[in-house]
């Protein structure tokens, strides 16, 4: 079976790949966000409209529900689907030293580790 755009995948060039704690699958890409696989389509979720036009890098979740996506160029941004709340992390309001993410690790202290183009960062997770 192959995925692209003529099963609904917007862009063919993914960053990563992720399986949540719901077992759902999805698929970060260049350009066209992120993608929920759907048996053999890709579908684009309302909710995560504003990632839209991001090059995502990686995604990860914390928590059941609560998902992160890394960006290229537009920092982090966290998704908690029973609220519907998104928060985001850039240059401007945090420690990164880099709006581009390449990985990012929750570790059984509570820390956020993200490995960015311009270094590591540690968060508190709070």
């Amino acid at each position: 079976m192959t995925i692209g755009e003529e099963k609904g995948l917007k862009e063919e060039t993914i960053n990563d790949l992720f399986i949540d704690s719901e077992g759902n699958f999805w698929v970060a890409s260049i350009e066209n966000g992120v993608s929920l696989i759907q048996g053999d389509t890709a579908v684009y979720l309302e909710d995560l409209n504003f990632l839209n036009s991001k090059d995502v890098n990686y995604i990860v979740e914390s928590s059941p529900g609560k998902l992160w996506f890394g960006t290229n160029d537009s920092g982090i941004y966290s998704w908690d689907r029973t609220t519907n709340k998104i928060d985001s992390l850039n240059t401007s309001n945090s420690v990164l030293p880099s709006n581009t993410i390449w990985d990012i690790y929750f570790d059984d202290s509570g820390s956020i580790w993200i490995s960015t183009q311009a270094g590591l960062a540690v968060l508190d997770n709070e």
